[in-house]
């Protein structure tokens, strides 16, 4: 093979490798909240080779969380339509940053597809100000089915979050609550049976319970 069949190859290599790292995304779409009530926000996830798990850390502003159902012991996430209905999905927080692991279990497969939305996860907003602020993608680590790490990937990446103030609705405790979702400002799910008087997130929408 002479010099210049050589630097042909080593092209080919080189291009290869670009486009399939500017074919690989991970991305969050820009979110609109109002305070003190809820919005979703969607991951997105492209890649050239089947994943077969993907570990990331999600960092939100100060005032927005994800809130946890601490009776049935689960957080506010979904699986995206990449992946199938009941994939092994960790998640831990640390402050603002939560933690995700999402992997193949010894019974199934977890991802389905190349590209789509990997996660649909709940936000909910504190006592804010109207603002536009902004969440991190960080950490991201993704594997394909022989087990190689995947490149290419914005690490980090950003995403907005804006924030609209708006007025607080009000109803009593004698009100029906039984299948409405309660949880407190502070992103704690309550039982809407018991709930007592004060100020919470009723189905999405501030609340003061007199």
């Amino acid at each position: 093979m002479n010099m210049k069949s050589i630097k042909y190859l080593v092209l080919c290599f080189a291009v290869l490798f670009a486009s399939n790292a500017m074919a690989q995304k991970i991305s969050a779409e820009d979110v609109t909240i109002e305070a003190n009530g809820q919005a979703t926000l969607v991951i997105n996830l492209e890649t050239v080779d089947l994943a077969i798990n993907t570990q990331l850390t999600l960092a939100l502003p100060e005032g927005i969380t994800i809130p946890y159902d601490a009776e049935n012991e689960e957080w506010g996430v979904k699986a995206g339509n990449i992946l199938y209905a009941k994939p092994a999905i960790e998640i831990s927080r640390d402050g603002n940053e939560y933690q995700f692991l999402i992997y193949k279990n010894a019974s199934s497969a977890v991802y389905k597809s190349k590209s789509g939305s990997l996660l649909t996860i709940t936000l909910q907003a504190g006592e804010l100000s109207a603002s536009e602020l902004e969440g991190t993608i960080k950490g991201v680590v993704i594997n394909n089915e022989a087990r190689q790490e995947m490149s290419g990937f914005e690490n980090p990446s950003t995403f907005k979050i804006k924030v609209i103030a708006t007025g607080i609705n009000a109803i009593t405790a004698d009100e029906n609550l039984e299948d409405a979702k309660v949880y407190t400002v502070g992103g704690q799910r309550v039982d809407g049976i018991s709930v007592k008087k004060g100020v919470y997130i009723v189905n999405g929408k501030k609340m003061v319970i007199k």
